[in-house]
Parts: structure tokens; sequence; C-alpha cells
């Protein structure tokens, strides 16, 4: 099978200013992600993605540890703008771009980013290959915008969802309604729990 990872973003302003031994922290969780992770499809066809910000010491670090086929930036300013949402669908619509540059039909397409520290292994995670994957549904009604996991055949009606966060100015926790409407089944993969603050449930963390 052909898988795209897609990795949006970098380790958090505050891990960075707080923690002097940040890069020694990021390889710690990039042999996270490669053993709970990466090593699930190490017999298959991958390429990895990033969009990211362009900052030298983790533009090394992630090309040496994870040789991206494509490699981007958007702008350092919304890293330090503090614009949430805002940059993230920057993210989604460079990588968007970068994957449809290679012209590649892809079985699956993971999207994450490089700060998570996860708890449970891929294999163990309740996928549901033939739908889209999402971490889990708020109490809100939106959905966690973390981890996703879904077939190739949902990637233009994917990409049409993320057009109409950005036409509308909705925020990345609201694709599932835009998915849904668009006809695409949604598999939360965890219910909300109660006692695992701050996410809400126990598959990964974010490094912050």
């Amino acid at each position: 099978m052909k898988i795209a990872i897609a990795y949006k973003g970098f380790f958090l302003k505050q891990t960075i200013h707080e923690n002097k031994n940040y890069l020694n922290y990021a390889k710690e969780i990039i042999e996270n992600h490669k053993k709970m992770i990466l090593s699930f499809f190490k017999n298959d066809e991958v390429d990895i993605y990033f969009s990211t910000y362009n900052v030298e010491e983790f533009n090394n670090l992630y090309k040496s540890e994870f040789n991206p086929k494509s490699y981007t930036f958007i702008s350092n300013n919304f890293f330090y703008c503090g614009c949430g949402w805002t940059s993230q669908k920057e993210h989604y619509k460079n990588l968007i771009a970068n994957i449809k540059d290679q012209n590649i039909d892809y079985d699956f397409y993971l999207i994450t980013r490089p700060d998570l520290k996860f708890f449970q292994k891929f294999s163990d995670m309740n996928i549901d290959t033939k739908k889209f994957n999402i971490t889990f549904e708020h109490q809100s009604g939106n959905c966690d915008d973390n981890f996703w996991f879904f077939p190739g055949e949902m990637f233009e009606t994917f990409i049409k969802s993320i057009d109409e966060l950005i036409l509308n100015g909705y925020i990345t926790h609201e694709i599932n309604h835009s998915l849904q409407k668009n006809g695409v089944d949604i598999n939360y993969m965890t219910p909300y729990d109660y006692n695992s603050q701050p996410l809400g449930h126990k598959i990964f963390d974010i490094c912050r």
C-alpha cells in the first residue's frame, strides 16, 4: 500500500522557550512516532510530508530523521502571532498543494502533528479503514483536529471540506460537520473520557 503521512507545525512556543534541551526532547518524540506509528507501515510505501516553520534546528532534525518527500513552510508570522486555527488551515492548504504536486494516488492518508506523544500504538487504535478516523467527538459536537486517518478515495472530499472551513471562517475542530455534509462516514476512535485531562482521551498528549 501507498501511505501519505502529513505533519503540520512543530513544537509549541512554550516548549522551546522553557526547555533548553528541546531538540533532545524532539528526538525523543520522533522515536515515539517511529515506534508507535511508523513501525506499523514498515511493509508499505510511505511518503512523509511536512508543512512547518523555517527554523534551522528543526529543519535539520526532521529532514535527517524522516527523509520527507516534501518539506515546506508557511510564514513564521503564523507561529508567533498566536493565530491558532488560521495557521492550521494554512498548513492544510500547504500540505494539500504539496501532495497534489506529486500526482500520486495514495491508499491512505494520515494527518497529524510532530509534537504529539503517543501512548497507544497505531495497531491498537480503533481504526476503521473504510471511514474517516477522528480521535474523538467533543462534547460541543465538534471534533479533535490532531490526528486524522482516512482512505485515499476521501482525499478530494477532505480538500472540499478544508476549503469550506476557510471560506466560512470555521475552526478546524468543525471539520466533522463539513465531512458529514459531504457524505463522509466518520469513525470516532474513542469516546470522550472525563477522567483524561486535558485532552479527554488516552491515545496521545501534546508536548507543551
